[in-house]
């Protein structure tokens, strides 16, 4: 609304500022002319009060060549006055109209640009950053609980001495999901080393015991 109302606004301005500058113009001329004119017809007057100026002008009235000569200059100025001011005219309207319009449509054109950008915009980095933050906080959250899981399932299942184990596969399954994002790829490999782990210290028991017996 803004570079509309700018961009008429100046459209507007520039086409009635030269149009308003000329028509000035002409009117301060036209005055200039009347004043000409009076103080012409008041010399008229007082040559024509004189013997000489009369017998002058009777002497030009009859002759042809100062007729048609008068005739002449008098058509020239009004065609002249006329096609100027058609012409001033036509200029002032089409400069202001085409301001006008360009103006118009250079505010109506960057404003719906820069809105359908911003909005375009803002929307695809909401909806990017939504969808990696449920992605990532899902694929974190469901590795974490299996990898949790499945080590508790371990622990209870091998007894006392996997408790080692058990708190190895629960920081390590809870790390590997938070860095890695894979849903519980990270928890499985930990479990399996927690087994592992948990398999040796079964192992060692086990030969204690035989070697005490």
């Amino acid at each position: 609304m803004a570079g509309w109302l700018a961009g008429w606004l100046a459209g507007w301005l520039a086409g009635w500022l030269p149009g308003w500058l000329a028509g000035w113009l002409a009117g301060w001329l036209a005055g200039w002319l009347a004043r000409a004119r009076a103080l012409a017809r008041s010399l008229a007057r007082s040559l024509a009060r004189s013997s000489l100026a009369r017998s002058l002008a009777r002497s030009l009235a009859r002759c042809s060549l100062a007729r048609s000569l008068a005739g002449w200059l008098a058509g020239w100025l009004a065609g002249w006055l006329a096609g100027w001011l058609a012409g001033w005219l036509a200029g002032w309207l089409a400069g202001w109209l085409a301001g006008w319009l360009a103006g118009w449509l250079a505010g109506w054109l960057a404003g719906w640009l820069a809105g359908w950008l911003a909005g375009w915009l803002a929307g695809w980095l909401a909806g990017w950053v939504a969808g990696w933050l449920a992605g990532w906080l899902a694929g974190w959250l469901a590795g974490w609980l299996a990898g949790w899981l499945a080590a508790l399932v371990g622990a209870l299942a091998g007894g006392f001495w996997r408790v080692g184990g058990f708190l190895v596969v629960c920081v390590g399954g809870w790390l590997a999901a938070c860095v890695g994002g894979w849903v519980g790829l990270g928890g499985l490999v930990v479990v399996w080393l927690g087994r592992y782990v948990g398999g040796w210290f079964e192992m060692s028991v086990w030969l204690g015991r035989y070697l005490g017996g």
